[in-house]
């Protein structure tokens, strides 16, 4: 499990060695507890401290610990509505739908609570055009035209703050 940082996991997903890429944050699940074999690559973001159990404790802790199993079946049904969540992003979203999509995701899971959301991008246009599918040249064109409308602030060293969180909304789910 991750403590704390932000990891990124590549998966090859096509025979033309296209990639996709899963940002962890603090509180994700690092692999697969049934998966046979690693079939991802992960590298740290960010700083990053892991806590790393066997399987066969994990699935002893299942087993025998009903709050634990509770824990781990939400936590992955919140991975499968996230899932789902990204698969309607990516696949049908325009560049500023997906990186509104985006920027909204890294508030949820990067802000303190409370507006104006701020938190710190852990990635640059490079790979935060990995992540959506987009050349870096978009998600640099993108901000600019996030800032320009007055959606976000970003002063400098990767900082953002959300300005007009409905107005994000609105062009994620569009």
């Amino acid at each position: 499990m991750l403590v704390s940082g932000t990891l990124k996991v590549c998966r090859s997903i096509m025979p033309d060695s296209k990639r996709a890429v899963q940002l962890l944050f603090p509180g994700d699940f690092v692999g697969g507890l049934f998966a046979p074999d690693g079939r991802e690559a992960l590298s740290a973001v960010t700083a990053a401290e892991l806590c790393v159990w066997s399987r066969e404790t994990v699935l002893t802790i299942v087993r025998t610990h009903a709050p634990a199993r509770h824990l781990l079946l939400r936590r992955a049904f919140a991975n499968l509505e996230d899932a789902r969540r990204w698969t309607l992003v990516l696949g049908r979203q325009d560049a500023a739908g997906r990186l509104a999509a985006f920027l909204l995701a890294m508030a949820r899971r990067l802000a303190p609570p409370g507006f104006p959301h701020s938190f710190v991008l852990p990635l640059d246009h490079l790979a935060i055009g990995g992540v959506l599918g987009l050349p870096a040249g978009a998600v640099t064109r993108q901000l600019a035209a996030f800032s320009a409308a007055r959606l976000i602030h970003s002063p400098e060293g990767g900082r953002v703050e959300i300005l007009n969180h409905a107005a994000l909304t609105r062009l994620a789910q569009e």
